[in-house]
């Protein structure tokens, strides 16, 4: 029981103390935006560098101070390896939600258009990756799997991952189990490499594209995306107002690409047994 009032304390702390720094960036952000209202793009990405700076002091605080360096989390064992990894799976994940979109006929792009600063928007949605998954697959995934283990910290964290997704009540069915597989499939990611590289780009390439380029994942109303689509009236295939992460499709692709990181997870640790005897 202690054992888990540390762990639900400090997981609780570095959440509260992230959402009251991240306030502070609400209205520094809604400062911005008043003062360069034609330049959306520059108060985005000053928020997302903003929300960064707040996590790394918490981190500071909570790995440096409280934890005094027990709890840490790599970047990359395997660069390289990583960074293909990565490109690999995320390409897989919207390539394939976008490709049997089409075949099914429940999406049609209209014609593509421009982004003014399109390299600024980028940035601020890879910033807003590595900050999330520094946080959640970072720090507190870290610090449950250290405690109970990959099952408990896997599940932990996913739910974490929905739970925290804006109006998450108001999302659907639907939505919220792709919220929740999704946690599930970044968290085997970062098990399987151990380390953060491959979710930070898996979880960049989801939304770059999808968000930014197709215009089919609601990142934020914010931003804008070189093509429009025109979504079926199907919701549980289109998504609805959703789009993409609504959508029985997408749930099924993010279910096959779990499966397929479990299977890489067995065959590694067949691999050591093998090596081992």
């Amino acid at each position: 029981m202690k054992r888990f009032s540390e762990v639900f304390l400090k997981t609780a702390g570095v959440l509260v103390l992230w959402a009251l720094l991240l306030r502070v960036c609400g209205i520094l952000r809604s400062a911005l935006s008043r003062v360069a209202a034609e330049d959306a793009v520059l108060s985005e990405l000053s928020f997302q560098l903003f929300a960064l700076a707040a996590l790394a002091l918490v981190l500071l605080l909570f790995v440096g101070v409280i934890e005094r360096g027990r709890v840490r989390t790599r970047l990359s064992r395997n660069v390289r390896k990583d960074l293909l990894l990565g490109s690999v799976v995320g390409s897989l994940w919207i390539g394939g939600t976008i490709g049997l979109h089409v075949l099914f006929g429940s999406v049609e792009f209209g014609e593509a258009r421009y982004v003014s600063m399109f390299g600024l928007w980028i940035v601020a949605i890879l910033i807003n990756a590595i900050t999330q998954e520094y946080l959640l697959h970072g720090y507190v995934f870290t610090l449950i799997q250290k405690r109970y283990g990959d099952i408990v910290a896997v599940s932990a964290t996913a739910a974490l991952f929905a739970a925290l997704s804006a109006n998450v009540l108001k999302n659907g069915t639907i939505s919220i189990l792709f919220l929740f597989l999704s946690g599930i499939f970044l968290a085997l990611l970062r098990i399987y490499t151990d380390g953060l590289l491959t979710p930070i780009l898996v979880r960049f390439l989801w939304n770059a594209v999808g968000c930014l380029v197709v215009g089919g994942v609601s990142f934020s109303a914010t931003y804008p995306s070189v093509w429009t689509e025109t979504l079926s009236s199907v919701d549980i295939i289109s998504g609805g107002t959703r789009r993409f992460e609504g959508s029985g499709i997408t749930l099924f692709v993010t279910a096959l690409l779990i499966d397929l990181v479990v299977i890489m997870l067995n065959d590694a640790k067949e691999s050591k047994r093998i090596a081992g005897t």
